[in-house]
Parts: structure tokens; sequence; C-alpha cells
């Protein structure tokens, strides 16, 4: 997984969270994502990360696991709504 490349802050207050601190590796751009520890714990447990850290966004899970930042999922494979609408003209 990608986290396991980015540096992270640990933060006890007000609740125990990781901050995963990375460049998007399309755009270079720094992200931060914050995730509850028991679901780090559970994604390092092997489940699957949807299931194990709910209180993300599809975006923070995604960034996680490749290093592909929103923006950068938009530059890299174009914005899937528009492309559609293109399909349809």
């Amino acid at each position: 997984m990608y986290l396991d490349s980015c540096k992270y802050i640990e933060n006890y207050q007000p609740r125990h969270t990781y901050t995963f601190i990375g460049p998007c590796i399309v755009t270079g751009k720094e992200v931060r994502v914050t995730i509850k520890a028991k679901e780090l714990y559970n994604i390092r447990q092997g489940m699957y990360i949807q299931d194990a850290a709910p209180s993300l966004n599809d975006d923070e899970r995604e960034f996680l696991m490749t290093g592909i930042s929103a923006e950068g999922w938009k530059e890299a494979f174009g914005d899937e709504e528009g492309d559609e609408d293109a399909d349809n003209d």
C-alpha cells in the first residue's frame, strides 16, 4: 500500500488517529489523509480497506492504496461524468 511510503503523524487528541502525508504520484501535490487508529489496525489485519475504514471516502482510500489523489485521478484518467457526456454527443 502507498501509505507505507508516506510520512505520518500519530495524534492522540481528541481521538487516536494517524495522518498520512505524501505526494500524489500524478500531480506531485501534497495530500493528507487522517484515519482512525482502529481502522488502520483493521487494514493491517488484512481487511479490505472499504470495510476496514468506513469513515474514509473513496478518494481518501484510493490515495492510501495507490498514491493517486482525486485531482491526479482526473488528470490521468479524465472526468468520468465528462467522458460519458462526450460519448453521447
